[in-house]
């Protein structure tokens, strides 16, 4: 009766071929022989059932959160597609292996299932901007924007104070250095922070050259455009 069980278990959750061969050997494990006969039904279906649960769940939350989580049945809906496709697509087998180190996986699993939910909810002093994927890549370019700009606005006070300084010759040109340096900087996180730091890099550099014809000071080669 628990071999019926059991081959009939393989052959619905491992329709194809490699699958199926995957399957029987992982149930003929020694280490999964133990309390027979529900030792192999458990190692089998009960362990990898709750594994593959479980990821499903923190898996659609995060797919599906924001206002589209409030739609009835559709975490559902996604959650059974999600796991008969695994189970068609011959998937279930790595699922087993994977639920043999559970005790090692679910932590992992909880430790990352924080982390999305604590930089998804506006985390690290991020604003809120909507849920889900599209919501936290929301968030995360609306950072670099914030940063680039607080770092273009302080860019351009000192390019004004040295505009007006009223330092000795020596005191300007060491100012004119340190803005040069931090002006190169600026440039070289222009492909991290998309383009418009290019024109606002373009706005510094004339607002720099400016001031240092003003001031009598050479200007930087490595930002000669």
């Amino acid at each position: 009766m628990a071999i019926d069980i059991m081959q009939t278990l393989v052959e619905l959750l491992c329709p194809t071929y490699g699958a199926q061969s995957a399957c029987q050997n992982f149930i003929n494990n020694p280490s999964h022989q133990v309390l027979q006969p529900l030792g192999p039904l458990i190692y089998f279906l009960f362990f990898p059932t709750v594994f593959l649960i479980l990821l499903i769940y923190i898996g659609t939350g995060v797919v599906l959160r924001g206002n589209v989580s409030s739609v009835k049945g559709l975490r559902l809906l996604l959650s059974v597609a999600v796991l008969v496709a695994i189970i068609i697509q011959g998937y279930y087998p790595m699922m087993l292996w994977l639920s043999d180190l559970w005790f090692l996986l679910l932590p992992l699993i909880f430790v990352l299932f924080f982390i999305i939910r604590h930089f998804g909810h506006g985390g690290g002093g991020m604003p809120r901007s909507g849920g889900g994927m599209l919501g936290f890549t929301k968030r995360v370019l609306s950072k670099m924007d914030a940063e680039r700009n607080a770092e273009a606005k302080s860019l351009e006070a000192q390019i004004k104070e040295l505009e007006i300084s009223p330092l000795g010759s020596h005191g300007r040109l060491e100012k004119s250095g340190s803005i040069a340096q931090q002006l190169e900087d600026f440039r070289s996180k222009t492909n991290v922070y998309g383009s418009n730091a290019l024109s606002d890099y373009d706005r510094l550099f004339k607002l720099y050259k400016k001031a240092c014809e003003k001031q009598n000071l050479p200007v930087a080669k490595e930002l000669k455009r």
